[in-house]
């Protein structure tokens, strides 16, 4: 058999292409709507996709079984859970699987174990080559189950579900996963950078032994006290979670072959300028929304841009604006006008804000809005200064005064500058961006203030 691997950078998800060497048949398992690597990589080895297989409904990005089936004359069938109820059953099924069932191609065989506790319906698809042993499994196609020094989050279906699908995840751990050897190559669905599991390892892959030496999460404890240590310090799962949840679910639209076209007009709901921080503050398109490009920019575009509005994307590059626009489509938000190229913006609309250097800011006492997450402010911050989380920042403009100058802050200065730009957009006449965040405030030894429980922790 062969094995191909297809990684997504800004979400870190992992899609994997499985051939059988004799047939050059292939499987395709749990793809994202960019279908084209996958294409390619099926084009290049010359082999045929007959079955799109899903280990669950994802959470952080929307699934692509439906434009590679549609890509492929709908050829290819796709196979779901049957396990969770179905309420978890997507729209786009063509085969409902059960527990252990299998399925054939060639000299491969898959069978789906059901390992519920990230989502009800979760499965892990383990493959066996009968050329090589027909009863001894070579590796699993984990999802969100079993993640490189983690496991996949159960706090997904909101509080009320929490307990119970922690419950499932211990005995799909301890009971349905100790079942196999310690050799079995393990494939995740994610690696480090994604919000589906806590403390997810660089490893892209692992065997099980591995885990079981190095992941923490398999180690067994008293259920009650393994829960509690699971759950500890979890971070907050991203707002758009729940909302591609219940896309996948219904079946987002075809949406593969819109074209990315330059836009004649600057005129969008949501102006998205995707360069860097110190450039977007140096000149920039009034109204504008600053989300650089890079590893970052799906997890806050998806946290940020209400999936109804029409975006139109601002760079420099093609390669970086197709790049944004490729995780847009991840994340479901297709209302993409376009782009336009920064250096064809009407020059008389640009602006401008200030990049606050931390030993002004210490003299002139602004007022200093923390953007960082409760557990980055409890660790230190500006003394005098507000926290509210980037998520929710939004949400509480209201309690924001417009007759000061206001200057965001956060760990590097990326969080800080989608701040300052949120704040400009909503009329806030006086912001500015401290320059390097936090990282620069300490460099410049300047005095912190430690949180509560921080506080409580250290003494």
């Amino acid at each position: 058999m062969r094995l191909k691997k297809i990684i997504q950078p800004g979400l870190s998800i992992h899609t994997y292409l499985l051939i059988d060497e004799t047939t050059h048949l292939a499987v395709v398992v749990d793809p994202t709507r960019v279908i084209t690597p996958v294409v390619e990589a099926l084009q290049l080895e010359n082999a045929k996709l007959i079955y799109i297989l899903e280990t669950h409904v994802h959470a952080d990005f929307v699934s692509g079984a439906k434009e590679l089936k549609h890509y492929f004359n709908e050829a290819p069938q796709i196979l779901c859970s049957a396990e969770g109820g179905k309420e978890w059953v997507p729209s786009y099924a063509d085969v409902l699987v059960h527990d252990q069932e299998l399925i054939e191609i060639g000299k491969l065989k898959l069978q789906a174990w059901h390992v519920p506790g990230h989502t009800p319906e979760h499965l892990m698809w383990v493959a066996f080559d009968t050329a090589q042993a027909a009863t001894h499994p070579v590796l699993a196609f984990t999802g969100d189950f079993l993640l490189a020094g983690s496991l996949g989050r159960p706090d997904l279906l909101g509080d009320a579900q929490t307990r119970g699908l922690a419950e499932k995840l211990y005995h799909s751990v301890f009971q349905t996963l100790h079942q196999f050897p310690d050799n079995l190559q393990i494939l995740p669905a994610h690696g480090a950078g994604s919000f589906c599991g806590k403390g997810i390892s660089g490893k892209n892959e692992s065997t099980l032994g591995e885990e079981k030496q190095s992941n923490p999460c398999l180690r067994k404890l008293d259920k009650a006290m393994w829960i509690e240590q699971l759950l500890f310090e979890m971070p907050t799962a991203p707002s758009y979670f729940k909302r591609l949840k219940q896309l996948n679910v219904k079946g987002a639209p075809l949406k593969h072959a819109v074209p990315l076209v330059e836009a004649k007009e600057v005129q969008a709901e949501l102006l998205i300028d995707i360069r860097n921080p110190e450039e977007f503050a140096k000149s920039h398109l009034q109204g504008s929304l600053n989300i650089a490009y890079g590893p970052l920019f799906a997890k806050w575009a998806g946290e940020l841009l209400p999936d109804k509005q029409s975006i139109l994307l601002i760079g420099t590059t093609l390669d970086s604006i197709q790049q944004a626009a490729a995780d847009l489509h991840l994340l479901g938000l297709d209302e993409l006008k376009g782009y336009v190229f920064w250096d064809k913006l009407p020059k008389e609309k640009l602006t401008s804000f200030e990049l606050a250097a931390p030993q002004a800011v210490d003299r002139d006492k602004p007022l200093v809005i923390d953007v960082r997450t409760h557990e980055e402010w409890d660790e230190g911050h500006i003394s005098g200064a507000i926290h509210i989380p980037l998520p929710i920042l939004s949400q509480e403009l209201v309690k924001i005064p417009k007759d000061q100058k206001i200057v965001a802050t956060c760990g590097s200065g990326y969080r800080s500058s989608i701040a300052a730009s949120l704040l400009e957009k909503n009329g806030f006449p006086h912001v500015a961006s401290l320059k390097g965040g936090m990282q620069a405030w300490r460099n410049a030894q300047l005095n912190v203030e430690l949180g509560f429980w921080t506080k409580v922790k250290f003494f």
